[in-house]
């Protein structure tokens, strides 16, 4: 068995959930079954921390990445193989035997640029139906996959869940007298950042600090502005050992999303014996289960009581013991295992 991964999306992003998942797809898949890497420049921070072989590697010098998701593959290779791409573009060779992830549909439910909504979902669409495995990281992305492609053939949708980098673990760390609570990723609209920062306006004992989401825009820098500047630190960008830390220095994180594909940071934050704060919505309690405090009333009001509820030791105790057993369930090793023994199936059969 023989396979080509499409590494497109490292380019495409210097960091995201989507390079997150490829890279550990990356890295726990044997060498032995892996011919080709298709590879472009970029500053990804989770591809330069890959150990690829290099003899494996087929460089494209193309200063377009954008454009090139635009355009299937052809590889040129007279036996059967395995191509799986990061994004959604397939191999046209007659050889090829295509897996694609779906990973959600955010610019589907979102995305406010309709001529980017539309090429964006042509291209998605053409490749879902074109390929001969689709892998949906959770039940939810499967339930939305059919709801805006009810024609495709449900046999050759595949769950296999996202995984997590075992860096995230409880840690001794010099404990502090400041009582903060984390919020990780980026802050569009559908993650309700602002019904946080509401929520936290009026409880004075607790800080905020951000992860990622690139720059603060003016507007968040207004909304911030109730909580005064001595109250919330914003981290651009930290390493995996960087955030770990902080996890586990949280006196929780808010997960207020109300939509997720996954929702890689809640399993990393219970890896860390975080608590969880988190929508009653899409993915999450799917991946949550009964392991955190899950929210039908997503408002400012619904999250101070939520808060208040880990105020109680017991409770916090519980819900920490609780998420450390359900991130037990999810690895990039696991994750991987899951698509190699997919990987087989369709050798098998194609």
């Amino acid at each position: 068995m023989k396979i080509i991964f499409d590494n497109l999306a490292f380019s495409l992003q210097t960091a995201g959930g989507v390079s997150a998942v490829w890279a550990g797809l990356l890295n726990n898949i044997p060498e032995k079954y892996i011919y080709k890497y298709l590879e472009w420049n970029n500053k990804n921070i989770f591809n330069n921390k890959l150990n690829l072989n290099k003899t494996k590697l087929k460089k494209n010098n193309s200063c377009y990445p954008k454009l090139e998701r635009l355009s299937n593959v052809n590889e040129f290779y007279k036996e059967k193989f395995i191509f799986h791409s990061s994004v959604y573009r397939i191999c046209t060779n007659k050889k090829a035997i295509n897996i694609i992830t779906v990973h959600d549909f955010i610019d589907k439910k979102f995305n406010p640029n309709y001529v980017k909504k539309t090429l964006r979902w042509f291209l998605m669409k053409k490749s879902i139906k074109n390929a001969n495995a689709i892998v949906c990281i959770s039940q939810n992305t499967r339930q939305d996959l059919l709801k805006f492609i009810p024609e495709l053939e449900e046999s050759k949708i595949h769950i296999i869940n996202n995984g997590k980098s075992d860096i995230f673990r409880q840690v001794n760390y010099e404990k502090s007298s400041e009582k903060f609570v984390l919020f990780v990723g980026k802050r569009n609209r559908y993650k309700n950042f602002k019904i946080l920062v509401e929520a936290l306006e009026k409880n004075n004992n607790l800080n905020l600090k951000l992860v990622g989401g690139g720059k603060l825009k003016d507007e968040e820098i207004k909304l911030l502005s109730k909580i005064s500047k001595k109250r919330y630190l914003h981290y651009e960008q930290v390493s995996n050992q960087e955030l770990n830390l902080l996890y586990n220095q949280a006196f929780c994180l808010v997960y207020p999303s109300s939509y997720e594909g996954f929702g890689i940071p809640v399993i990393e934050a219970q890896s860390a014996g975080c608590p969880i704060i988190a929508a009653n919505r899409s993915s999450l309690p799917e991946i949550i289960g009964d392991s955190g405090i899950l929210l039908d009333n997503l408002s400012s009001i619904g999250i101070s009581n939520a808060i208040k509820l880990l105020e109680n030791n017991i409770l916090r105790d519980k819900y920490i013991k609780l998420g450390l057993q359900n991130a037990k369930q999810f690895s990039w090793k696991k994750m991987a295992e899951e698509h190699l023994i997919l990987y087989k199936k369709l050798w098998e059969l194609c």
